[in-house]
Formats: C-alpha cells, structure tokens, sequence
C-alpha cells in the first residue's frame, strides 16, 4: 500500500495498488503532517510540522495517537499551542499588516525515522535538536545537535543515526550508544549561508554566500552507504 501525507489537508492517506481505492485519515489533533515512516510492525510515524507534534496510525487496529513534543522554551510552547486559533483568526482578520520581522522560531518537528530498536527518531529543525520517542511508553529523549538545521535523518544497519545540517552545510553521524557526534562538511563551495536564526528570506539576494543546503538523506542499508 502507498501511504501519503495530505499537508495543507491536514490528512494522511491509504491507496491500495490492488483494489485502487483511498482510504483517508482525518488529523485529530496537530497540524500539517509531513514526512512518515514504518516500524516493524506495520504502524506509521509521520511528524506534523506545525504543532510540534508526532502522529502514529496502526492501519490493523485503526489506533490513532499523537504525541506532542517539547519545545525548547516557555514562549515556544504557548505559540505552538496557540497557532489553531491564530490560523482560525486568520481567516476573519488581516494579521500579517501587524507582524514584525522577529518572533518565536517554532520546533518544526521535521524528519523521522525508525531505529533497529523500534525506537522513533525525529528532528526539531529550528532549535538544533533530535529525539526518541518509546513507542510502548511514550517516553521522549531530547538530544542537542552541535549543529544548526537537523533535517530529514535516517538510520543505518547499525543503529547509527545520519543527519543533515540543513543550515551547517555538511553530514551528520549520531551514534545512540555512546551519545557521541561527527560530522563531514560537504565537499562544496560554501559561505555562511542561512542560519537558524536569520531566515534567507530576510536577507537581500545579493548579499546570501553560496550555500548546500542538504535536505533529505537516505541510507542503503545493504552497503550503509550515505546518499543526500
């Protein structure tokens, strides 16, 4: 079957091959869900960007879960809370003439992915973190990334947890059993470029350096070799 994620639907979908039909799942809480991934037994993860939330469905029981991840600040964590009635709000009234150029940089729950363990991986692609949901409990891990931009993360056969730095310019390696980081810068002509804390679109054109921005990652588990 071909599941996708329906972002601006707010939904996530089913098609089966087979009998071409579309089984649809409506988001009951959280918004926008974005990248998704399988665990062992037949369950899908997907990150719901917007509200800083992870999704789970189990298409054999029809169980629906979401859990809501921490932010890394009291302002963060009320924005995030705060942004369905913004959004309703938004339909009645013209926000954006009253928006200043600075506010709360939000989580951005971004890439997942599912370790051997069973353990789910996500990245927060704002605040320079990754995390570890238990499946069974719920408990969740927070890790700071030495990093700006964690992004589309995938695991190899060894359990070992490669990250690009969207915003860094180069590859990430997270090992789980030791807590420990290295990294690769990309082989490219690179400047400072875009930042976590200075969005591209504020600075003028002319003036952003040559950057990579790395954004998806995937790994051939056969061989472990990096492909982003």
């Amino acid at each position: 079957a071909v599941w996708i994620t329906l972002c601006l639907g707010n939904k996530v979908g089913r098609f089966d091959p087979h009998t071409e039909q579309w089984t649809i799942f409506d988001q009951k809480e959280g918004l926008y869900p974005h990248t998704l991934r399988f665990d062992q037994k037949g369950r899908v993860w997907y990150t719901l960007a917007v509200s800083n939330h992870v999704g789970m469905i189990d298409p054999k029981t029809g169980e629906q879960r979401t859990i809501r991840l921490p932010g890394r600040t009291w302002g963060q964590a009320i924005a995030v809370r705060a942004l369905p009635i913004i959004l309703w709000a938004g339909k009645f009234v013209n926000l954006t003439d009253n928006a200043g150029s600075e506010g709360v940089s939000l989580p951005v729950p971004y890439g997942i992915d599912i370790a051997p363990d069973g353990g789910v991986w996500f990245s927060q692609l704002n605040i320079r973190r990754i995390g570890r949901i238990d499946p069974d409990t719920g408990t969740i891990k927070l890790v700071d990334t030495p990093f700006a931009g964690p992004r589309r993360l995938r695991f190899d056969s060894k359990g070992n947890l490669w990250i690009p730095g969207f915003s860094a310019d180069l590859i990430a390696r997270y090992t789980p059993r030791t807590g420990e980081f290295k990294t690769w810068k990309l082989p490219t002509d690179s400047g400072t470029g875009p930042t976590d804390t200075v969005p591209r679109d504020t600075v003028p054109r002319d003036t952003v350096p040559s950057v990579e921005t790395p954004y998806a990652l995937n790994v051939d588990r056969r061989t472990d070799t990096v492909w982003i």
